[in-house]
Parts: C-alpha cells; structure tokens; sequence
C-alpha cells in the first residue's frame, strides 16, 4: 500500500482499516510495535533512523514512525485488536 510520507506508520494503517491497538501515541507505552524486515523508517522517539534486516529484525514504534521509502513491517501479536 501506498502511504502519505507526512503521516506515521500508525496513522498510515489505520486509514487502511487495519484494527491496531494504542494507547500513549508517543512511544512510551509500546503497544504499537512492528520489526522492520526491510526498508528504512525514520522515528521521533526514540530519535534516529532505523534500517530494517529480515535477520533480528529491529522493533519501530509505529505512532513515531515514518516510512523512508519502501519497507515490510511484521506486527507484535500485541499490536493487533481481536475481537
């Protein structure tokens, strides 16, 4: 899917329909975390940019998270509502 680079992953996923939990929006509680397989998101907190590897994938925060191009993200368990 195509994503607004303004907009943060979270915001991104959830315009698509996808039902993930969050609570905080700042990065602090970690519902909303995702391994970044491939690609590079740029993240307010914590601060830097983050290049993904299919091998230990590094965990983003997706409400400060922003897509610096093409990536794949797999979500925590966590972060997706079931009902």
């Amino acid at each position: 899917m195509q994503v607004d680079p303004a907009l943060t992953l979270l915001e991104a996923l959830h315009q698509a329909g996808l039902p993930l939990r969050h609570a905080c929006r700042n990065g602090v509680c970690e519902i909303c975390t995702a391994h970044l397989l491939s690609g590079r998101v740029e993240q307010r907190y914590p601060q830097g940019m983050i290049e993904g590897r299919a091998q230990d994938a590094p965990a983003v925060l997706l409400c400060t998270a922003k897509a610096a191009g093409d990536l794949v993200l797999t979500l925590a368990p966590w972060a997706c509502k079931h009902d």
